[in-house]
């Protein structure tokens, strides 16, 4: 990028230095074509007769004639390059946005999302939700419904990812069901108004809800409800969110579709894949290839098969197979066609049983405690209790049972209620008896009433969910 301003300074760098500097950013200020345009390409000619001749003058002295023709050339170059004019703008601000939506957009476009595999057939649902996203210039509410695990937060964190950045305002709030339970709902839309804003104004704010929707009101925003599990959790938070600035866009997704329709006038039902679409996501998990090894095809379709077109179940299924003999496949395949009707849980329960003893800790220690939290902090806490955290997360990595995504644990909302129900079964009636305690009320019943035994291993819990304790 070239942000040139009216004087030719060399700020400190040597003359060598400087010029190849200069050959280095040439190829990429022709590719993007940015500039800061405070005088036409007729004035930059002009300056080098003007303060620029002074300076090529003081260059002549210690460079090579043919070396500071170069420099000449260039500026010529640069001046008539296709750019920004600053001047065509009201002020700096708005000036440096445009660059920064311009150089965020060309970063999209050139980076794929990064975990490509979990994208197989998602195409579809894209480009009609895109197109309902469209369809208005006022506040527009799309719903996304459909069974856990069939994509509907990727599909909304890709939409989002995508279009947020031409927002004045933007909020990705995930696992609205966990975190209700867990902060409240308070302090979710305290959360969402905070990342709207910026932060800018919460701190000024006097307690009145008005000021903060008063802001939220005057500009356009791009906002995902993701997980949204309840008429409650809808009304909470959408309630004021409908008077959003013209042209703002509002994504909710929800396993129910009854939790919608109240609310949500343009509700897309996610499609399951389709067998293709199946095999080859299925595939890349087990095979790293867009197609199974020779001698494993029959083997690989009938896995499909017992997926049912549902992305999360075809990326466990396959990275759980990844590496097995065909004994293995033989066995895993028998253990869940042995089930009537074989459901997702069945499947990640599969991938569960198959990892060590420590890596079975580990996945219940983040289910219940770590998800979202930062990788060298669960690491190292583990380790601090004997564990060995980094082999034991690589093995639940390459089961697909984590992600690590901007350096923090990730997990599937399915995923994690597989963790909570596996420790809930040790002890159903009783919490005491169980090895892991997360939840504030269980918590405060085991405590408040000295019910502590030997079988709790972990407690993990925010004093302000604890009520007189």
């Amino acid at each position: 990028m070239c942000l040139r301003s009216g004087q030719f300074e060399q700020r400190g760098r040597s003359t060598a230095e400087t010029k190849t500097r200069r050959n280095q950013d040439d190829g990429r200020r022709q590719k993007h074509g940015w500039k800061n345009e405070e005088q036409t390409a007729n004035d930059v000619l002009e300056y080098q007769l003007g303060s620029y001749s002074e300076a090529f003058k003081k260059y002549l002295q210690n460079n090579k004639k043919a070396e500071v023709q170069k420099w000449r050339e260039a500026l010529t170059v640069a001046a008539n390059l296709e750019g920004l004019n600053s001047r065509s703008y009201r002020d700096e601000i708005e000036f440096i946005q445009n660059i920064v939506k311009d150089v965020f957009q060309k970063l999209i476009d050139h980076y794929p999302p990064n975990d490509s595999k979990s994208l197989v057939g998602i195409s579809e649902n894209l480009e009609k939700v895109e197109s309902l996203l469209s369809e208005s210039v006022e506040v527009k509410m799309i719903g996304i419904c459909g069974i856990g695990g069939i994509g509907k937060t990727t599909l909304a964190r890709l939409i989002f990812e995508k279009y947020s950045y031409t927002f004045e305002g933007s909020c990705f709030l995930e696992n609205v069901r966990e975190r209700s339970r867990n902060y409240g709902l308070t302090e979710l839309r305290r959360r969402l108004y905070l990342e709207l804003l910026q932060g800018k104004f919460w701190q000024n704010n006097t307690g009145k809800s008005t000021f903060v929707e008063d802001r939220v009101s005057k500009q356009r925003n791009f906002i995902v409800l993701d997980d949204v599990s309840s008429l409650e959790q809808l009304d909470y938070l959408v309630q004021k969110l409908q008077w959003c600035g013209a042209g703002s866009k509002i994504i909710i997704t929800a396993r129910d579709k009854n939790v919608l329709v109240s609310t949500v006038e343009t509700i897309y039902e996610m499609k399951i894949l389709d067998s293709h679409e199946s095999f080859k996501l299925f595939s890349l998990n087990a095979f790293n290839e867009d197609y199974p090894q020779i001698g494993y095809e029959e083997l690989s379709w009938k896995a499909v098969g017992c997926c049912k077109g549902i992305p999360l179940a075809l990326i466990a299924l396959g990275s759980f197979l990844h590496s097995k003999s065909k004994a293995e496949w033989h066995s895993a395949l028998q253990k869940l066609e042995k089930t009537p009707d074989p459901e997702i849980q069945n499947i990640l329960r599969l991938s569960y049983d198959g990892i060590d003893e420590e890596a079975k800790q580990i996945f219940l220690d983040i289910a219940c405690f770590f998800k979202r939290e930062l990788v060298e902090y669960v690491v190292n806490l583990l380790d601090s209790y004997g564990l060995y955290a980094a082999i034991g997360m690589r093995s639940l990595l390459d089961r697909a049972l984590i992600a690590i995504s901007h350096n923090c644990v990730r997990m599937h909302d399915l995923i994690q209620e597989l963790g909570w129900d596996i420790v809930c079964q040790q002890s159903s009636e009783n919490p005491e008896n169980r090895s892991h305690l997360w939840d504030s009320n269980d918590i405060q019943d085991v405590l408040g009433n000295n019910k502590g035994t030997d079988s709790i291993e972990s407690i993990v819990f925010d004093m302000s969910q604890i009520a007189d304790l």
